[in-house]
């Protein structure tokens, strides 16, 4: 039947066929005209570390890194080509402080690599908890800014399993790690 009608050369079977064709193709001419998210700024990561620095020399220091890269991609950008005079367009300007509360909490934004947030904590025996938010295309510079902080493991209250080393509190009796006795 299907075949009869295309083999017939009247315009009134084919106008039939016309939205028929449109219905089926609607939504791979929907998706052509749709922007695609770049893989790197589909989910968040969440990084926390421990640092002897106090909360406002943490605060400043995270500060300062994140201006550091901002003044290496301003270099690359001056540097990157011979023919950047051809552009017209300025490129945005990066790595800006979004959100500001010293010294609990610094937001930065850019355009390329996506927000990232630092959270700072004061722990107890000194030092601080870094907490940051980011896209997982500014692994590296975390990684690298991480690497560059004095670290600090934080002591659980306790002793040391004889045992096993494990933070033990001083009443218990076995050591819930190793079950070894205590005393």
């Amino acid at each position: 039947m299907l075949k009869n009608i295309i083999l017939q050369a009247n315009a009134s079977s084919l106008l039939l066929l016309l939205p028929l064709l449109i219905c089926c193709m609607l939504p791979l001419i929907t998706r052509l005209f749709q922007k695609p998210i770049p893989s790197g700024l589909t989910g968040t990561e969440t990084d926390v570390w421990f640092t002897s620095y106090g909360i406002n020399e943490a605060f400043e220091t995270v500060k300062n890194h994140v201006f550091s890269w901002k003044s290496e991609e301003e270099r690359k950008a001056t540097s990157s080509s011979r023919f950047s005079f051809l552009k017209s367009k300025h490129p945005s300007e990066r790595f800006i402080i979004s959100e500001s509360i010293p010294p609990r909490l610094i937001k930065f934004s850019d355009p390329i690599e996506g927000n990232v947030t630092f959270e700072f904590t004061e722990t107890e025996p000194g030092g601080t908890a870094i907490r940051v938010n980011y896209y997982p295309t500014l692994r590296d510079r975390i990684q690298k800014m991480r690497a560059n902080f004095p670290l600090k493991i934080p002591f659980a209250a306790g002793l040391p399993c004889p045992a096993c080393g494990k933070p033990v509190f001083p009443d218990f009796k076995v050591c819930p790690f190793c079950g070894e006795k205590l005393k």
